[in-house]
């Protein structure tokens, strides 16, 4: 199949089809939730929100400015490949927010009842958007283009807090703007439910199981486990802090789908086997996330 930047058309599709839906549900939380309350949702689309209060422009408008510019930085500084599917993810979402804000106030769509729920319910939405997207290993542009832009400068500081620390600013620019500090709250509110689940959506994707089994059997299991399973074991040696006997300790990483397989065969095997398990939320190595 014929490869676009070293994926097949068709992901690369399924990309575009991601990024247009992702700009969707996140262009319909800012348009009738943020917007109309005066939250800032962080971002290109927070500070477009406190400038139009100060310029004679719409909140789309300003995103598309900010957009070309973030981008034109990011480009220069990061290089095309890296950012071309969140330049475009932001791009998509700044073409998207005037028309959905005139959808939106045609219809009258837009909740101002109460501003927690509204702060809450568009965090909700903007962390499923920007969780979907990160799972298809793109972004949304914006404030992580910048956090890289500024990390590749300052490389000791952690990416995440250039990230927070970048919609921090906005969120107090905004304050500033508004010269009213009800936006810092509820703005933080909408941060943090976004993260939440966006780190949801990262660990259920990545959501795994360790498996730790001590038998006498472990290589019998271990070749139960590869053959039938197709599940990698490594094989460790451990000592009895009782009984001081020496045997091999079965390690299986494994995902949800294949823990009742896994247990079925040990126990088949051994019944008397000692098995621990516990969770690991990111497991990286074949199999698994690259």
């Amino acid at each position: 199949m014929k490869k676009i930047n070293g994926k097949s058309v068709k992901n690369f599709i399924i990309d575009l089809i991601i990024i247009f839906i992702a700009s969707l549900l996140e262009g319909g939380a800012v348009t009738i939730f943020t917007i109309p309350n005066n939250i800032l949702p962080g971002g290109i689309s927070g500070i477009s929100t406190a400038l139009a209060d100060l310029l004679p422009l719409r909140v789309g408008q300003i995103s598309l400015c900010f957009t070309i510019t973030v981008a034109a930085l990011g480009f220069w500084q990061l290089g095309f490949n890296m950012l071309f599917k969140s330049a475009l993810a932001s791009l998509t979402l700044s073409l998207m927010i005037d028309p959905l804000s005139d959808l939106v106030a045609k219809y009258n769509l837009e909740y101002t009842e109460n501003k927690l729920v509204a702060a809450l319910v568009a965090g909700v939405i903007i962390g499923v958007a920007v969780g979907i997207m990160f799972a298809r290993e793109m972004s949304t542009g914006g404030t992580d283009t910048v956090a890289l832009v500024l990390k590749k400068h300052k490389p000791n500081l952690p990416t995440s807090n250039l990230m927070t620390g970048v919609d921090l600013a906005i969120v107090l620019f905004g304050a500033f703007v508004f010269r009213n500090l009800d936006v810092v709250l509820y703005s933080c509110f909408t941060l943090y439910a976004a993260n939440k689940v966006v780190d949801a959506i990262q660990q259920g994707i990545d959501f795994a199981k360790v498996i730790y089994v001590i038998s006498d059997k472990s290589e019998e299991i271990s070749d139960r486990l590869l053959d039938e399973e197709d599940v990698g074991t490594t094989l460790l040696p451990s000592k009895g802090g009782y009984t001081k006997e020496l045997k091999d300790m079965l390690l299986v990483a494994v995902r949800n789908s294949k823990i009742t397989g896994v247990l079925k065969i040990v126990k088949e095997i051994d019944p008397n086997a000692f098995t621990i398990i516990t969770n690991a939320t990111e497991i990286r190595g074949e199999g698994f996330k690259q």
